[in-house]
């Protein structure tokens, strides 16, 4: 799993990595929908399709992540990329 080989590959997924923000102290609203009043809209990251033979980098875990290993490229899905799903 840690290199996302089969049985764990997968196709491109987008997950919310928090709230879009107009300014340092102002949350976006969401108008997409008249359901979500006074919602803050969400912003997605998107992580890439990896196939059966898996990446080249190591997924972070989150002892990893806490100490701020693996953000200079060396573990897998920064959650930087831009989902292109939507």
């Amino acid at each position: 799993m840690r290199y996302e080989r089969a049985l764990f590959d997968h196709p491109e997924l987008c997950v919310t990595v928090g709230q879009q923000t107009a300014s340092a102290t102002t949350l976006m609203l969401d108008t997409s929908s008249s359901q979500f009043v006074l919602s803050a809209a969400d912003q997605w990251a998107g992580v890439p399709a990896v196939g059966k033979t898996g990446s080249t980098a190591p997924l972070q875990t989150f002892d990893e992540l806490l100490q701020g290993i693996g953000a200079d490229g060396s573990r897998a899905h920064s959650l930087q990329d831009r989902c292109s799903i939507f």
